[in-house]
């Protein structure tokens, strides 16, 4: 049956040109780390046609499979997501991602989609799957820095904080979370000021809110005490 798997699914995806890496290679990839080799310029790249990817459906069904089918078929939809994203096709990593969850949710589908949805700027979706990654196993040190990575870009400094400092209990030394710590606490001191302006705009304005209605209150009472 597993056989059968391999045949079937070796052939849904074209052939990328870098080598086939083995199965011994893919138990080492590790997304965090691929992301830090690939091209930044990539938003500059040709925009290429993406239309077959809506062709293929993101849930798998698995009624009749054994669990050790379910576990390969997962590992196998994985495997081509991270060579998607390896590749810089984040919108594809996304989708055989998804196909792996569907077969059978795990951590590392959950995070490493997490991933390919930051490098998309689609925060909230990212976030969501960092919120799969700690319910499954709360304190997992990847899912905290991809969960402050969308609170940053959505302004929620404070919230991006408390996950980088529980990233720091854990492991002192991680640079990642020190950078992302200095950038995020610089961020919202520079925020500070502006939000105490914006105080002070709108204490002014109440105030003359209600001198304005107090000089009302005054002009009313002479009317009336001249009748």
């Amino acid at each position: 049956m597993i056989l059968f798997f391999q045949e079937k699914y070796s052939k849904s995806r074209p052939a990328k040109k870098n080598i086939p890496r083995d199965y011994a290679e893919w138990d080492k990839f590790d997304v965090e780390e691929e992301c830090s080799k690939i091209d930044e310029n990539y938003k500059e790249k040709t925009v290429v046609n993406k239309s077959h990817l809506s062709k293929i459906e993101t849930t798998i069904v698995t009624a009749g499979l054994t669990e050790k089918e379910k576990d390969f078929l997962a590992t196998h939809e994985k495997e081509k997501g991270n060579e998607a994203f390896n590749s810089g096709d984040y919108e594809e990593a996304v989708m055989y991602y998804t196909r792996s969850i569907s077969v059978l949710p795990t951590v590392v589908a959950y995070n490493n989609r997490a991933q390919a949805e930051i490098k998309l700027q689609n925060w909230n979706s990212a976030f969501q799957d960092c919120e799969k990654v700690l319910e499954l196993e709360p304190g997992n040190v990847k899912a905290l820095l991809r969960r402050a990575t969308t609170y940053k870009h959505q302004n929620k400094l404070q919230e991006a904080i408390e996950d980088l400092s529980k990233v720091l209990d854990v492991e002192p030394d991680n640079e990642l979370a020190k950078k992302a710590l200095a950038e995020v606490e610089r961020d919202l001191k520079n925020s500070e000021p502006a939000a105490k302006t914006q105080t002070k705009a709108r204490r002014m304005v109440i105030q003359e809110v209600e001198n304005s209605e107090d000089e009302d209150r005054k002009d009313s009472g002479g009317k009336d005490g001249s009748g």
